[in-house]
C-alpha cells in the first residue's frame, strides 16, 4: 500500500543541522566571492602576458603553486590530493582564459591550438637535439613501440609526474609543444583504455623546433 506524500508529516530538522547548513551556505558564498576576485586578478595577468608576448601557461609557477597548496592543505587537515585537484581545475580554466585573451590580441582569424606538454628525461631530450626530433613515447618506451607520443594538457602533467616519475631522483624536463609546428596528428584520447580523462597523443615524431620552451622540474623535497 503506497503512502500519499502530501499526507506524510514533515520531518523536523534538528536545530544543530540547520545551524551547520547555514554556516556551510555562508562559506559557499564566501568561496564564490573569493573565486570571483581571483579570476579578476588572473584576467589582468592574462592581459599583461598577451601585451608582452608571454605564454599563457607558466609550468614552473604552477608546480610551485601546487606544492604550496598541498602543504597548506596538509597543515589545515584537508586532503592534499583533493586540494591539488581543485587547484589544477582552476589553473586549467585560467590558462583557457589567457589563451582566449592572447587570441583576441593577435592578427589571426582563429585562436591558436593550445600548447601541449611532455615530461622528458634530460638524456632523451639531449638525444633529440642531436638528431632533430623527439621519439620517446613515455618513460622507457619509444614512439615505434607505442605508436604515438604521450602528452598532457597544462593541468595534467603534474599527475603524470607523480604516477610515472615519482622514483626519479634527478630533475625532469617539461617540454612545451606548439601543435601548429607538428606535422603529426594530435588526437585526444583516454589516457588508459576505458578511462574518462582525455590526453593529447602525438602520432609521429616531435621536431625539436616544435618545442617552444624547456623547463627544468626539480624532484619534490
Amino acid at each position: 500500500m503506497s503512502t500519499d506524500p502530501s499526507t506524510t508529516p514533515p520531518v523536523e530538522v534538528p536545530a544543530e543541522l540547520q545551524r551547520l547548513r547555514s554556516s556551510i551556505d555562508n562559506i559557499d558564498a564566501a568561496l564564490v566571492h573569493l573565486l570571483a576576485e581571483r579570476f579578476k586578478a588572473t584576467q589582468r595577468v592574462g592581459v599583461l602576458k598577451a601585451e608582452r608576448g608571454l605564454p599563457p601557461a607558466d609550468p614552473s609557477r604552477e608546480e610551485r603553486q601546487i606544492a604550496r597548496l598541498r602543504s597548506l592543505a596538509d597543515d589545515a587537515g584537508l586532503d592534499p590530493t583533493f586540494a591539488e585537484k581543485f587547484l589544477t581545475f582552476v589553473i586549467a580554466e585560467v590558462i583557457r582564459h589567457h589563451e582566449a585573451i592572447a587570441g583576441e590580441g593577435g592578427d589571426r582569424g582563429t585562436d591558436p591550438a593550445p600548447a601541449i606538454f611532455h615530461l622528458a628525461l634530460p638524456e632523451d631530450w639531449a638525444r633529440a637535439r642531436e638528431v632533430g626530433e623527439y621519439r620517446v613515447s613515455t618513460r622507457g618506451m619509444t614512439l615505434e613501440e607505442v605508436g604515438f607520443i604521450h602528452a598532457s594538457g597544462p593541468h595534467q602533467w603534474q599527475g603524470v609526474r607523480r604516477r610515472f616519475y615519482a622514483d626519479v631522483d634527478g630533475p625532469l624536463l617539461l617540454l612545451t609543444i606548439d601543435p601548429a609546428r607538428l606535422e603529426a596528428e594530435v588526437v585526444r584520447e583516454p589516457g588508459v583504455p576505458g578511462g574518462d580523462e582525455l590526453f593529447p597523443h602525438v602520432y609521429g615524431p616531435i621536431p625539436v623546433d616544435a618545442v617552444t620552451e624547456v623547463a627544468t622540474i626539480e624532484p619534490p623535497d
